[in-house]
Order: C-alpha cells, then structure tokens, then sequence
C-alpha cells in the first residue's frame, strides 16, 4: 500500500543531486550554505483497519515532521538532525478507521522552513452488509416469535457501532404486521448477521413485501409469504449448509470488494497470521488457499470456518474449495474440481426418503455453463445429473430430487470436464445447499 514514487525528491531537484548539494554544503561560510531536505514517497495510503508503514527522510541539517491531524495518525520520530544526507526512517501508524475516507498531511521541514509535504489517504471503514434474508415461517392468525425475524451477514464490523434500521411492510399480507421506524442495532463483532426481529400477529394470507432501509445508505426489497396457521409445515430438513461462517475475499458475484487478512504456514497447512492487518481485497481475490487440496488450510482453519465441525469429523470433501464471504468457488481454472457435501446424517439409519435439494450457483465469468451433479457416496437416485447455470453476477437457485437418500448419501457438485470458452476448466460459486422432505 505504501507507495514508492520519488516525485518529491524530483520536484525539489534534492535526491538527484543530493550529493552534490551536500559537497557544496561543506564550505565554512553561511552565505553558500543551503538547508535542503528530502523523502521517498510524496503519497501513504492506508487500508480501513489501520497498520503502520514508514517514509525515509534525508537532510543536511535538523529536520522536523508534523502532522495537520493527529487524532488517527501517530509518528514514531518528529525531528532529528542530519549532516551527511544518511536516510532516517520514520514510522507512521494509523488507527482503525469505522467512518468516510479521511486525509492528513505530514510536513517535514528543516530549519524552521516547510519544505516537503506528504498526503496521507486513509479508505472508509463502513461496515459491508450482504443479502438480506427472512428466517421463519410466517403464518396468518398467530404472532410472531423469535425464530421470525431478517437478517443480514455483515463484515468489517466495528464494536458497538450502532446501525439504524427502517422496515416498511406492504403486500396482500401485511396487515397486522408491525413495521419498523428507526430501530437502533449494535455491532457486536468485526463480522456476523444484523437480526431485526419481526413482531405482530398477520391477518391475512397472501404475500407481503419488506422494504429495509439502513442508516448508512444500503437499501433491500424482499418478498415473503403469509400461510394460513394449519398450514403444514415445511418438510423436515436433513441438511442445511449456509457458508455463513466464510468472511474472507472479494465477492465475485455481485463484483464488490471484501476483507482479508494474512497466512502463514502452521501445523498442517495454513492458518492466520495475527501480525498481517485485515485489508481490502478486489472482487476477484478469494480469502483463503484451498480448504481441501493438499498445502491448503490447516485443520484449525477448517474449524474456524465450519468445513469441519471439530478435528477428525467428517467434514466437506472435494479439491480446490476456496473461501468467499458467505459462499465457497469451487474449482481455480486449472483442472476439473469438485465439492463433496457431508452425509445427510439426520436420515435415520437404515431408512431412505425421497427428498429436494435446492442449491444457489452462480458461475465465473466464461466458464462452461453445466455444473455435474453426482451421488458421491450412499443410496439414491439424482433426478439430473447437470444443471446449467447462465449467470456469472446473479445468484440463482436451482432443485432436483434423490429418491432413496439415506444417512450415508453425500452429494458431489462438479465442474465440468471440458474447458469453457476461456480455454479454462470450469470456476463455480455454490452457497444455501438444503436438503429436505
């Protein structure tokens, strides 16, 4: 981030010639000496969660730096004296930044002159909302509870930042529904889900439609259908895999950056490395080494972000499994890859069902379209075995049935064996995998 341009020390015609000026400064009388000072950058930018990086400074004389705002930047020198045009470091750290893009400016000077200034960008540090969703299901003639609420998965979260919330209700439905006016949310961690909890008693039946409104300016529309109270309910679910414990990368399929932190290699593969600041990465890096292949994640990593629910459980299989904030790309370009989901375990043993999988996709730009769809372990018989999926921005989902399933039936979605238009294999981004009756 720190940038490397010597713009000031060419401007003020000081680094190129510096050695000469500093022979010329040695002559015994006042009137030939000139005070002349340089830098190595002349612009610092800083990621949102703040770090520190370092200018260098070369002078033939004493020299001072200042800062115009010293409420998030902070030095580590702030004079010092130079003779013989030997560089100095200077350390400058920013704090974490959780408002609007900031700027500040440090001024070396020497002997009293300002000579060289250097501008100091710091991004915003607004906190990233995801897709909204409605959890629970909502039923005419009986109020509302706990399981009924939205919610929304955020990163980049700062502690007890408080977020207001507007929710307006309309729709065939919405009568009895009580909407929201300026509710006031906590941030309880750097990443995790604003819940906004819906209450009243709905009085009739048809669909309603949510419009969320947030204090720092993200906007969402979302349907949703009221049944009537003897409904029956949704079938039994044996398996629901969200990927909501995944934060790190951009986000490919609605080409926004996200967070990332640092690797380095530990026990078994990779883990973070708590001394390389989370920064911002573009929409097409992902936030992880593979989950699965081999020189990847360790297996603490895994735990972390649920691929494993402890060390040595049967966890999600497959090849190159890469991290995306609240979904998973499978597959890098470089060959045919797939994911494996974990055993449908809450299938009784030594029973099948006939049950629906419904699962979100989207693929990478110019990649074969046909993703394969395949029993990787178990009893069943899969009512397909590709789904083509059209959309490298857009999520879309998509449903085919297992006849037969058991406790042991593990899933494999793949892609393709031959190679896109790109000339690549395929690239896919899976999340929301359900499996029920």
């Amino acid at each position: 981030m720190l940038g490397k341009s010597i713009k000031n020390f060419v401007n003020s015609g000081i680094f190129l010639g510096f050695m000469v000026l500093l022979a010329s400064c040695k002559k015994n009388t006042t009137e030939e000496f000139s005070p002349r000072v340089g830098v190595d950058v002349d612009v610092i930018e800083f990621p949102y969660a703040g770090s520190e990086q370092e200018f260098t400074v070369r002078a033939n004389g004493p020299w001072s730096v200042s800062l115009s705002d010293e409420s998030w930047l902070s030095l580590s020198l702030t004079e010092g004296t130079l003779t013989d045009g030997s560089p100095e470091k200077v350390r400058i750290q920013a704090t974490r930044n959780s408002g609007s893009s900031r700027e500040a400016t440090v001024t070396i000077a020497i002997e009293g002159q300002s000579d060289i200034e250097i501008s100091v960008i710091q991004e915003d540090g607004f906190v990233l909302l995801g897709d909204a969703g409605i959890e629970g299901i909502l039923k005419a003639d009986q109020a509302m509870d706990e399981t009924n609420l939205i919610s929304i998965p955020y990163t980049r979260g700062t502690v007890d930042e408080k977020i207001v919330v507007s929710v307006a209700v309309s729709g065939e439905g919405a009568a009895g529904i009580t909407p929201i006016e300026d509710m006031e949310l906590t941030i309880g961690s750097e990443q995790g889900k604003l819940s906004i909890p819906l209450t009243g008693i709905p009085s009739n039946e048809g669909a309603v439609e949510f419009a969320i409104s947030i204090s720092n300016g993200y906007t969402y529309s979302l349907s949703a259908q009221i049944v009537a109270k003897d409904a029956l309910p949704v079938g039994e679910i044996y398996y629901d895999e969200k990927f909501d414990k995944m934060v790190w990368g951009g986000d490919y399929v609605n080409r926004q950056a996200g967070i990332m932190g640092g690797f380095k290699l530990g026990e078994g593969g990779y883990v973070i490395d708590e001394d390389i600041p989370v920064t911002t990465v573009d929409y097409l890096t992902p936030g992880s080494y593979s989950f699965i292949a081999s020189g990847g994640m360790a297996v603490t990593y895994r735990i972390l972000r649920g691929i494993l629910t402890q060390e040595g459980a049967r966890g999600l299989g497959g090849g190159q499994i890469l991290e995306r904030p609240g979904y998973l790309q499978v597959g890098d370009g470089v060959k045919s890859d797939g994911l494996i989901t974990r055993q449908i375990w809450t299938i009784p043993s030594g029973q099948t069902r006939k049950v629906r999988v419904s699962v979100d996709l989207a693929i990478w730009e110019g990649s074969s379209k046909i993703i394969r769809v395949s029993r990787n372990a178990g009893a069943g018989q899969l009512s397909v075995s590709e789904l083509e999926v059209e959309n490298h921005s857009e999520w879309r989902t998509y449903e085919f049935f297992i006849t037969g399933a058991s406790n042991l039936t593990r899933i494999r979605f793949a892609t393709d064996t031959e190679k896109g238009p790109d000339n690549l294999y395929g690239r896919f981004f899976i999340r929301n995998i359900l499996v029920q009756e």
